[in-house]
């Protein structure tokens, strides 16, 4: 290898290991990015199938934060429009349906957001109903 390369990357540019997460929200402007944060815990890389759901929960407006890596799995606790959840990847499967699983993990996350409006609603409505 030459002198000064990096491997898998150019002199210039580093390899895309090493860039952090990042895309642009649905409907912004070129200038605001939204960014995986937690990445102080990170202990590898990521895997493409991670990076593929991050991804995925970046595009759709969730705020992302990596809590641990595990060998089996990533913790991640996500939030939107003021409802946070924590957020399960499994890792290491080679055969997995990414984009199934995410818009799975979707659909739960907007009924857990009405679940909570609900129960919001009876707690107003209902004197001593607990949330």
């Amino acid at each position: 290898m030459a002198p000064g390369r990096i491997p898998g990357g150019s002199i210039d540019t580093p390899p895309r290991r090493w860039h952090n997460i990042q895309k642009a929200p649905q409907g912004a402007g070129g200038n605001t990015m939204e960014t995986l944060q937690g990445l102080e815990n990170k202990k590898w890389d990521f895997s493409k199938q991670e990076e593929a759901a991050v991804s995925w929960l970046l595009e759709r407006g969730f705020e992302v934060m990596l809590e641990k890596q595990y060998t089996s799995k990533d913790v991640y606790t996500v939030a939107k429009d003021g409802v946070s959840d924590e957020f399960t990847f499994p890792s290491g499967q080679k055969n997995m349906n990414v984009r199934t699983f995410m818009e799975r993990y979707g659909e739960n996350f907007e009924k857990k957001k009405e679940l909570i409006k609900l129960r919001a609603e009876a707690a107003r409505a209902v004197p001593g109903f607990k949330k």
